[in-house]
């Protein structure tokens, strides 16, 4: 029984490494997407969100069925609720690529101007998702603190693009349509800065930690 118990476990950890790398891949792509102007690329998100969210049902599957049947404690049951709730937030980073995909597909937010800086704004989170995910998979409280701390700086660049974009318009050196998907597409790091930092979290909890806010 301990053998199959553990071999669930071991199935839980890997399942939930590859459902990280799917959603840090499908945010890497519509970066790409955005970056380079590729309506192409960004064709293809939608099904990666479709592979995330069918990922995440398997792995809320797999924890229900642990629990039923096994009755962890203690440790374990710290691991197994942390991944519930990991996996939440996994599945809203991929939707927020999906929605990301679909202000890009209406081409007013093609190839940003450098100014905005939205290469560096993506840069950043990517670098919060990638991060909380290293954390999970070396169980590094140390990594998943860093994260967490690191979210002012994406905040800080939403401010800025904000900013920017609001003297844009009254100089008039942008369209409403463009302005708008770009306010949009500079949120929607912002959120998915905000659930990577929520992982960071998690890790901190399943390592024995406690969620502060």
């Amino acid at each position: 029984m301990r053998t199959e118990y553990e071999k669930q476990l071991a199935e839980l950890k890997s399942d939930i490494i590859e459902l990280c790398m799917a959603t840090e891949q499908a945010i890497r792509k519509v970066t790409d997407a955005l970056l380079d102007g590729d309506v192409m690329k960004a064709e293809t998100i939608k099904n990666d969100y479709e592979s995330i969210s069918s990922q995440e049902r398997d792995i809320e599957t797999l924890c229900m069925r642990i629990i039923m049947k096994q009755q962890p404690v203690a440790t374990d049951l710290r691991e197994i609720t942390a991944a519930l709730k990991m996996v939440t937030d996994l599945d809203r980073m991929g939707n927020q690529a999906e929605d990301m995909a679909e202000i890009i597909r209406h081409g007013f937010a093609l190839n940003p101007p450098k100014d905005l800086h939205f290469d560096d704004m993506s840069e950043a989170t990517v670098k919060m998702v990638s991060e909380s995910i290293d954390s999970f998979v070396k169980k590094d409280e140390n990594l998943a603190n860093t994260v967490i701390k690191y979210d002012d700086v994406v905040d800080n660049y939403f401010d800025d693009i904000k900013n920017l974009l609001i003297n844009k318009i009254k100089e008039g050196s942008i369209d409403v349509e463009a302005m708008t998907d770009y306010l949009m597409l500079a949120k929607y790091y912002e959120r998915i800065g905000d659930h990577a930092e929520n992982v960071a979290d998690w890790v901190i909890f399943s390592l024995g930690g406690e969620i502060e806010k």
